[in-house]
Formats: structure tokens, C-alpha cells, sequence
């Protein structure tokens, strides 16, 4: 029976729950998630790996220069 339910929820439902248990355990950490929630919520993804490469894409496009310049440094 727990297969069958897991069947039905979708990859929103799934992370969306990961993300609550996390929340539960540790209520200061729900602040970390604030925008990943949030962009579940707005995704049109089919899945999470989708949607990470959204995310991905997004964080490109809007990241200013130097913040571009400074995470490639090594």
C-alpha cells in the first residue's frame, strides 16, 4: 500500500514532504529553503532534476557579474 502512495505523489509532493520532515527536526533550518520552496511551487518541471536545472538556470541569470566571477575563482 505504501508503494502505491508513493506512485501517486508527484516529485513537488515528494521534496515538499523531505523538506518538512528537515523543517520538523530543525525549525531554525527552514529559513535555508525558503526559495527552493518557493520555486517548486512556480516550477513547471517534471521532475526534480528538471527542476534543478531550472534553479541552475535561473541563479545564471540573474547572478550579478562579480558574484559569477567570484565562484569560478580558484
Amino acid at each position: 500500500m505504501k508503494d502505491e502512495k508513493n506512485k501517486k505523489t508527484n516529485w513537488k509532493d515528494k521534496r515538499i514532504n523531505e523538506i518538512n520532515k528537515i523543517c520538523s527536526a530543525r525549525p531554525g533550518a527552514a529559513e535555508c529553503f525558503i526559495d527552493e520552496v518557493h520555486g517548486i511551487y512556480e516550477s513547471k518541471a517534471k521532475s526534480y532534476k528538471d527542476f534543478q536545472k531550472e534553479q541552475e538556470e535561473k541563479k545564471g541569470k540573474y547572478e550579478r557579474k562579480e558574484i559569477k566571477e567570484w565562484r569560478n575563482f580558484k
